[in-house]
């Protein structure tokens, strides 16, 4: 920043220095009639040089002068005391010297000198717009030499009173509210004036600690308005004199009589990029293939011009909401990948990140057993299905056991069959396993009961068996499960669940089975031909379920049933807008408080978690928000954990049609 140099008003060094002026006065020293400020008139054969009028050679009638007066030109000051000193040199009495001030047409006599002698003296009360000192005659004489009749200038201060303080003007300065860049040199321009005693210096300082920014001193002439009266004052302020945002400046003129008069002017500067934040973590890893990215993106200046991003150096789509920039992506690949965000503000201030993340495929394929049931032929057709979101179903990692053996099947698309048996009669153990491409492994086991048919009777007198179901243990007694549910029961619904009776290893028909739990009597059924029984049991709560051969004696057989809560949830509304947040309620029965629900979406064929949970209350309701950031459809569900003697559990779906 050009800083200029002031220049002092050297004419305000008073011969009297010792008695400083009132406020709004300045002291003018004028030493030399021949400067722009002094006029001469007047009649005669007068000689002039510089501080001297003398008598030239001549007749000098009575009335007869030379005078040189020094004016003050135009308003805004006046002349409101001083000193003058001349000196005298008038042999011939006719010859006067003297010292007069006036305003207008009107003047007063400070002085006057007859002979020869030096004389100083201070002017009386009053403003004037003139001073002047003139030689006259006041008879008819004749001189010899040029010079024997003069007055010298030797001294005159000037008192003057300047009542019209400086002006101001903002020509050209920077409109309230536009943003600069932060390199940038805001310029301005100021216009000062003044009507009286002229202008002395200018500056602009900081409000904020008075710094100064720019000076500007005038150069004074020897003169009762020692000037100048008009000026511009131009820079710019430049980045290091200003902060972000808004900066106050306070432009000040001071005239030659020490009135000083301020404006103050604001400049707004952005020296802050965009900030960019939330967002994964760096080196952040998923396990679906289409992660949610958001961004928060906010600019405290001018705001923002731009938001842009990339993955793996290819541009993406960008979605804004409220300073939340979400990345509209498609799937990704499993392994590393490089998502940037970059934005830029109205000024040019640009910022940009980087995150490091990883896709990873840690869910293990759904696994289903189409075929066959819990009960049939000793032969049957064996048929499953997986599938895979991420990686993909390994087609070599299928594996099947029947009782523990491997088992021959043919390997399709994501799914196999085959043709197995035959078994004998009675409950089997089937376990099927595969893996995908990362290795993740599911597998399920399967409980199913052979059915042999009866033999047909040696002759009509040759009595039916027994059991014409399921060879009985060999000599054994007692109540034996068959199946039962493999899932957990939700509350309130009715677990079907096959036992069978035997004693000494024959079937036993027509005997009454009763269910309970905790002791408390359920439900009964009777067995059928071949001494099994199909037993409703009402899944109330938890606890120990068993069944028992009434009046045999025989030890209760554990039934498996698991009692998970039943979880019914509804959604305020079924075609929300993109990123609208659409709310999620619903209820638990029995009422269970303080149990956490978490929420999942699945946008294609995979579920997968989303960062929202809420807690029960004592009534065993909840409420939570989901937002989605992409169009189409979502289904949206909620998931109980195990705790304590509940069994987990899994809500009704609500399809979402998001549209834009």
């Amino acid at each position: 920043m050009l800083l200029l140099a002031t220049i002092t008003l050297a004419l305000l060094a008073s011969a009297r220095a010792a008695q400083p002026a009132r406020a709004g006065e300045y002291r003018v020293r004028l030493t030399s009639t021949s400067g722009a400020h002094w006029s001469t008139y007047g009649t005669g054969p007068f000689i002039v040089s510089p501080n001297r009028v003398a008598s030239g050679k001549g007749v000098f009638a009575p009335g007869n002068y030379r005078s040189w007066r020094a004016n003050v030109v135009g308003a805004g000051a006046r002349i409101v005391g001083g000193t003058m000193r001349i000196g005298v040199t008038t042999p011939n009495a006719n010859m006067r010297g003297r010292i007069v001030a006036g305003t207008g047409s009107s003047s007063t006599v400070v002085h006057e000198e007859y002979g020869t002698g030096g004389v100083e003296r201070s002017f009386p009360p009053g403003t004037y717009d003139w001073v002047q000192f003139d030689i006259s005659s006041t008879g008819s004489v004749t001189t010899s030499a040029p010079s024997q009749d003069h007055v010298d200038l030797q001294f005159v201060e000037l008192v003057m009173r300047d009542d019209v303080p400086p002006v101001l003007e903002g020509l050209s300065m920077p409109a309230p509210g536009t943003w600069y860049s932060a390199s940038a040199c805001i310029p301005f321009t100021i216009r000062l004036t003044d009507q009286g005693g002229g202008l002395l210096r200018s500056q602009v300082r900081r409000a904020s600690d008075g710094a100064i920014v720019t000076e500007l001193g005038t150069t004074q002439v020897e003169s009762p308005k020692p000037g100048p009266t008009e000026q511009h004052l131009s820079d710019c302020i430049a980045p290091g004199e200003r902060g972000h945002g808004d900066t106050t400046f306070i432009a000040t003129v001071w005239d030659v009589s020490g009135v000083a008069r301020e404006l103050a002017f604001t400049v707004r500067a952005d020296h802050h990029p965009p900030a960019i934040g939330a967002g994964p973590a760096d080196g952040a890893r998923f396990t679906i293939a289409r992660p949610e990215l958001s961004f928060s993106v906010v600019d405290d200046g001018s705001g923002l011009a731009g938001v842009s991003a990339t993955v793996d150096g290819a541009p993406v789509a960008i979605s804004m909401n409220a300073g939340v920039a979400t990345l509209q992506i498609g799937d990704l690949s499993r392994g590393d990948h490089v998502v940037a965000v970059a934005a830029s503000d109205a000024t040019g201030n640009a910022s940009r990140i980087e995150r490091r993340i990883s896709v990873v495929d840690s869910t293990k394929p759904t696994l289903s057993l189409t075929s066959p049931g819990a009960r049939g032929d000793a032969t049957f057709t064996l048929a499953a299905r997986a599938g895979d979101d991420m990686s993909g179903i390994d087609p070599a990692s299928w594996s099947v056991q029947v009782d523990g053996a491997a088992a021959a099947f043919t390997v399709g698309a994501d799914a196999i069959t085959g043709k197995l048996g035959p078994l004998a009669g009675g409950t089997h153990r089937i376990d099927i396993g595969v893996s995908d491409r990362a290795g993740n492994r599911a597998t399920v086991t399967h409980s199913y009961y052979v059915v042999l048919p009866a033999p047909a009777p040696a002759s009509p007198t040759e009595p039916r068996p027994a059991s014409a179901t399921a060879p009985p243990p060999p000599g054994r007694s007692g109540v034996f499960l068959v199946d039962a549910p493999r899932a957990a029961v939700r509350f309130g619904q009715v677990a079907t669940v096959s036992v069978h009776v035997v004693r000494d290893g024959t079937p036993v028909a027509g005997q009454r089975v009763t269910s309970r739990r905790d002791a408390h009597e359920l439900a009964s059924a009777v067995t059928d031909a071949d001494g099994v029984a199909r037993v409703r049991v009402p899944a109330r709560a938890p606890g120990r379920y068993d069944a028992i051969a009434d009046g045999m004696g025989f030890d209760p057989v554990r039934l498996p049933i698991r009692v998970a809560p039943r979880v019914v949830i509804t959604t305020s509304t079924l075609r929300p807008k993109v990123g609208q947040r659409v709310r999620l309620s619903g209820r638990i029965f029995p009422a269970l408080r303080g149990r956490v629900i978490s929420v999942e979406a699945r946008i294609g064929g995979v579920w997968f978690p989303i960062r929202r949970i809420a807690r029960t209350n004592v009534a065993g309701r909840f409420a939570t928000t989901v937002v989605s950031a992409t169009p189409g459809p979502v289904h949206v569900r909620v998931k109980l954990k195990p705790k304590g003697a509940w069994a987990g559990t899994i809500s009704n779906a609500r399809l979402l049609r998001v549209h834009r």
